[in-house]
């Protein structure tokens, strides 16, 4: 095991709050030397997050706390990689929705389509789920 990945799953055993590695980790790429990790923090606003940045030993931690509601846009977001968050926000312009951090928006209306769980946008914008280690492959 990388020491990064013990380092994440250190962090996630310690933390009072319900978080999850997501990023390169996640996706199951053992040797990276930056982690990132999503918090829950019921204390947290709608639409406001919160990044930690910190080091421990040869890793850079990116530690997001968000509120509850949307978990899963920011597991979706920061798990990645780049190229499947641009497919799906090209894929949600496309069909009149914004696809964020915080979750998949209607344009027009400006309301909040999905937000909770990663499934649920990729329902909403009718693309099938990929486990992380699938994902821009």
């Amino acid at each position: 095991m990388s020491e990064c990945r013990e380092v994440a799953e250190e962090v996630v055993r310690k933390s009072s709050l319900h978080c999850m590695i997501a990023g390169s980790l996640r996706r199951g790429e053992e040797y990276s030397h930056d982690v990132d990790i999503v918090c829950v923090d019921p204390e947290m606003r709608e639409n406001e997050s919160r990044i930690t940045r910190f080091e421990k030993n040869t890793c850079s931690i990116d530690l997001y706390s968000a509120n509850p509601k949307h978990f899963g846009a920011m597991m979706l977001t920061y798990t990645g990689p780049a190229g499947s968050n641009i497919g799906l926000r090209v894929k949600a312009a496309k069909k009149g929705m914004k696809l964020n951090q915080y979750g998949l928006w209607d344009r027009e209306t400006g309301e909040l389509v999905a937000s909770e769980t990663e499934k649920e946008i990729l329902e909403a914008l009718e693309h099938p789920w990929k486990p992380p280690e699938q994902r821009g492959k």
